[in-house]
């Protein structure tokens, strides 16, 4: 399995040329596209052409792109005009990741706002989910969910069950975050009723109370079960580690440790396939 890693390990906003020399430089071949994740940020044109040069230029491949998590473009929002602006949000991404040669992005459901507390806040989401639909599957770009947690260790199963019922799975997968399963109690055993549906890994690790986005091996993480499960999956992508940089040691040191986990998985990964 090739390793891969978040473009914002270090922080989500500002000169992306850094991070990503510092990504080639340790040794990764593969990136997860995680600037301006949180926010209403469109990308013009003439930056999606200067990000697809640095890639060509640090030989790295984009295998997925998060999605913005909007403040007021809201694709699931009661307002019809934020509505539809959070959707022209969702297409710039879609169209983006096409460009840059990646196969998926990663979306949030807004289990604030899309929890089924009332039908037709959830069928809002899904009117979106709807209206890109067409165009994901012109451009061969499927949309992962992630699943996420509520403050209260609520798991965001619900959403991700709600949402995976209207469409089919060559459209709409999953994106697995170890860390948030971790956090929600049973997260990790839950997540093997949608591994039909695996397109993306988020791999991480936390100590089960807060999203600490640690490398592979650390926290309380049971990380012979997630690999485990990953090997009896049919996913046949990369292994992307999403992770926060410690800032007591240096970049390439700390990416040199999140690639050697990784590889080190890897490995495991692929000796119980082969069982």
């Amino acid at each position: 399995m090739e390793l891969s890693i978040n473009t914002d390990f270090i922080k989500a906003t500002g000169d992306v040329e850094p991070p990503l020399r510092l990504i080639h430089e340790a040794g990764f071949e593969n990136i997860h596209w995680c600037h301006h994740w949180l926010g209403d940020y469109i990308y013009s044109n003439s930056e999606i052409k200067k990000i697809k040069k640095l890639l060509k230029t640090y030989q790295l491949s984009l295998f997925d792109l998060h999605a913005p998590h909007g403040i007021i473009r809201d694709w699931c929002s009661g307002s019809e005009f934020l509505r539809k602006s959070g959707e022209s949000l969702l297409l710039n991404r879609i169209e983006m990741t096409h460009e840059l040669g990646g196969r998926a992005i990663v979306l949030h459901t807004n289990i604030a706002r899309l929890s089924g507390r009332t039908k037709r806040r959830n069928l809002r989401g899904i009117k979106t989910l709807e209206n890109l639909e067409q165009r994901c599957q012109k451009l061969g770009i499927k949309i992962a969910l992630e699943n996420h947690f509520k403050n209260n260790g609520e798991s965001s199963f619900y959403d991700l069950e709600t949402i995976f019922s209207h469409f089919s799975s060559d459209y709409i997968g999953l994106c697995w975050d170890s860390g948030h399963s971790n956090i929600v109690t049973g997260g990790i055993d839950k997540i093997q009723n949608f591994t039909d549906r695996l397109y993306v890994l988020h791999l991480n690790g936390n100590n089960s109370m807060r999203d600490e986005h640690l490398p592979i091996g650390r926290g309380s993480v049971d990380w012979d079960k997630v690999a485990r499960i990953i090997a009896e999956s049919p996913y046949d992508g990369v292994l992307t580690q999403e992770v926060s940089m410690d800032a007591n040691v240096s970049p390439l040191e700390y990416l040199g440790d999140v690639r050697d986990q990784g590889s080190l998985f890897a490995e495991k990964v692929e000796r119980l396939r082969a069982q």
